[in-house]
């Protein structure tokens, strides 16, 4: 049962790692013969339409640079036609994703997202910066599928202007452990590229917010904004019913780890640990 965890994603890689561990040990120590669930051509209710439903946790900072974490129930809907148009959980948050062109080892897709913004109210280090309304977020995605390794680039750009800013994602992602009984790990590494409008928005500091927050103007620059490693662990309890288990941990680069909120007020690097179940129909 796939079910990709965007985002996102969304990170303590070490407690992951140990979430995971307890994971596959669940599966070996599960003696009940498994069947993978390969076909989805029946699909929902008798259609071509593939319906996964769950919910999930996400423990990570209460703004991208903090070091204060909280937990975030997370909703888990995704519905899939034909593995080509998705709606639900898709790349940059909730919203429809389409994947037109596919060939043997390469696939691009386009969507739009809904991204929920950053509340100044969430923590005292962004009082008097305001608040970053929600976006609407457009996004293209070119795959690659490697012998070993899967390869993906994405471009996220505010169609909104709430956001405002354009960013890439590149990302690695590898098998550790597959297998018949359900259990899968994979291992993952990522970097983000983001424009002068993405990191002054998030990062930045002008002349309004200095006077309101009592932080100096502060210019944060296009250029790499992160990298990160991950690992997910996903266990097929059933031919219906998968628990997934991920944990990340990520460094903000160059302006953006030196923006105030973050290395004054925050913390540059960053962890998250997610958990979910869900519900194949």
């Amino acid at each position: 049962m796939d079910m990709r965890i965007n985002a996102p994603s969304s990170r303590f890689f070490t407690l992951g790692f140990a979430l995971a561990v307890s994971v596959i040990s669940a599966a070996g120590a599960n003696s009940q013969e498994y069947t993978p669930n390969t076909s989805s051509e029946s699909g929902f209710l008798g259609t071509e339409w593939t319906l996964t439903a769950g919910a999930g946790a996400v423990f990570e900072p209460d703004y991208e640079g903090s070091d204060d974490y909280e937990w975030t129930f997370v909703p888990l809907v995704k519905a899939t036609w034909r593995d080509m148009l998705t709606i639900g959980n898709v790349t940059g948050g909730y919203g429809a994703e389409a994947t037109p062109f596919r060939f043997d080892t390469v696939s691009l897709g386009f969507g739009v997202a809904y991204w929920n913004g950053r509340d100044a109210n969430d923590n005292a280090a962004l009082a008097g910066l305001g608040d970053i309304d929600g976006a609407i977020i457009g996004t293209a995605t070119l795959a690659k599928r490697f012998e070993l390794v899967d390869a993906r680039a994405t471009l996220l750009y505010d169609f909104s202007g709430n956001r405002d800013g354009t960013a890439v994602e590149a990302e690695l992602s590898a098998p550790l452990i597959t297998s018949d009984t359900g259990v899968e790990v994979v291992a993952g590494a990522s970097t983000t590229w983001a424009d002068n409008n993405f990191m002054s928005n998030t990062f930045g500091v002008n002349t309004t917010q200095a006077a309101n927050s009592g932080y100096a103007i502060y210019n944060a620059e296009a250029g790499f904004k992160d990298v990160a490693v991950s690992l997910q662990a996903s266990y097929d309890v059933t031919t219906q019913v998968a628990l997934t288990v991920r944990g990340e941990v990520k460094q903000l680069l160059g302006d953006a780890a030196d923006s105030p909120i973050v290395n004054r007020q925050g913390n540059s690097t960053q962890g998250s640990v997610f958990t979910g179940i869900t519900y194949q129909f």
